[in-house]
């Protein structure tokens, strides 16, 4: 197991060094979006590599360099401009490459934290096969990770003393490769790869018969994968628009776990909470036995992209929405004709309607939880499923 887990971390590193360095010289088109100056994400909306080769000037005085010309004042304003835009591709492009590279936790990086890097960027098919490529090995590095799960081995659990013990297997193998500071979700989630052929969820995770298939099987598809998967399926987006979504995480409980639930509490909690938890019990006690409830938590804003294929050959326009907190990835030569960038910042309060077809009631039923009555018209559908 730890052979494979060695074989998936190095070719994954070889897949990435390979498509970051095809964007790199031969991106067609970047956009990259850059996170408000004061923000958390300010600290680096994706984390430096050691494989980054950047040559984009970062002081202000190479910058300046770059917008000095021997031409006449009366262009000098447009040779200005080109430049900056010259200089601004350059940053794009290598925040791309590098946002592709950031498997490990940056330095400050919390435990908990995942940082997005959301863009667009267009190449050839050559880039689309280096991306499925990255692709396969993370789906290889997910499964052996998985296989890990719930097995221990004896390691240094104390690196001072050199004392040894029991630990994840997951963890000493990792150290073992020099991945100590590995960031699972980054180095497993796949690159999405703007589609019209239907494959699109393929490129987002690898199925079960995909991960049976033996290892020579899947090299032969992956060299023949950009014969067979020609440009014509693969298709070229019309329409790109990136919003920030924000959604609720709904889960169903009961009565009964509720009142459990908030008896637990208020045991450790103070006197001032304990006389609010003693109301939202008598709430709940005068409920109907068996009654279905929602604990309603607000999740924070998330990146999505609304994506177009113009219809033809027939065929009516194909429309998708995916997640795009990492750069997508699309083939042609520029960015699509209607092309909307992320704003800078996520409202402050929703601007869409409320949902007409909502099942919950708009009023929190307790204070101390996020809990949610269903309406009446749902609530022996709820009670009849929950049975």
């Amino acid at each position: 197991m730890r052979a494979e887990l060695g074989s998936a971390l190095k070719e994954l590193t070889r897949a990435l060094e390979a498509f970051a360095g095809h964007i790199r010289r031969e991106a067609r088109a970047v956009w990259m979006w850059t996170a408000p100056t004061g923000s958390e994400l300010a600290r680096g909306d994706v984390a430096l590599s050691d494989l980054s080769r950047s040559e984009v000037p970062r002081s202000e005085a190479a910058r300046s360099d770059l917008l000095r010309s021997e031409v006449p004042r009366s262009v000098l304003p447009t040779v200005r401009q080109t430049a900056r835009r010259t200089v601004r591709r350059s940053e794009e492009v290598e925040a791309a490459a590098r946002a592709f590279l950031s498997i490990q936790y940056a330095e400050g990086q919390g435990a908990h934290e995942s940082r997005i890097a959301p863009g667009l960027v267009v190449v050839s098919g050559a880039g689309i096969a280096l991306a499925e490529e990255v692709n396969y090995w993370k789906g290889r590095l997910a499964a052996v990770l998985k296989a890990m799960e719930g097995r221990e081995e004896i390691g240094v659990v104390d690196r001072q003393t050199g004392a040894r013990g029991r630990r994840p297997l997951r963890e000493v193998a990792l150290e073992a490769f020099y991945f100590r500071r590995l960031h699972y979700f980054q180095a497993v989630r796949k690159i999405i790869v703007l589609r019209e052929d239907g494959k699109r969820e393929r490129e987002a995770r690898g199925s079960e018969e995909r991960e049976r298939e033996t290892e020579r099987a899947e090299r032969a598809e992956r060299a023949e994968g950009a014969e067979r998967r020609s440009e014509e399926e693969i298709g070229t987006p019309e329409y790109v628009s990136f919003s920030w979504a924000s959604c609720r995480a709904v889960r169903r409980t009961s009565r009964e776990a509720l009142i459990e639930e908030l008896g637990r509490r208020r045991l450790v909690s103070g006197k001032g909470a304990s006389r609010l938890i003693e109301r939202d019990l008598a709430i709940l006690r005068r409920l109907p036995a068996g009654e279905p409830l929602a604990l309603v938590r607000e999740a924070p804003a998330t990146v999505k992209a609304n994506v177009a294929w113009p219809a033809r050959g027939g065929r009516p326009a194909t429309r998708r929405v995916c997640s795009a907190v990492a750069p997508l990835v699309m083939l042609g030569t520029a960015l699509p004709e209607r092309f909307r960038p992320l704003p800078q910042r996520a409202p402050e309060r929703s601007v869409r309607q409320s949902r007409r077809d909502t099942e919950l009631e708009s009023k929190a039923l307790l204070s101390t939880l996020p809990v949610f009555r269903y309406l009446k018209r749902h609530r022996s559908e709820k009670r009849g499923e929950a049975g």
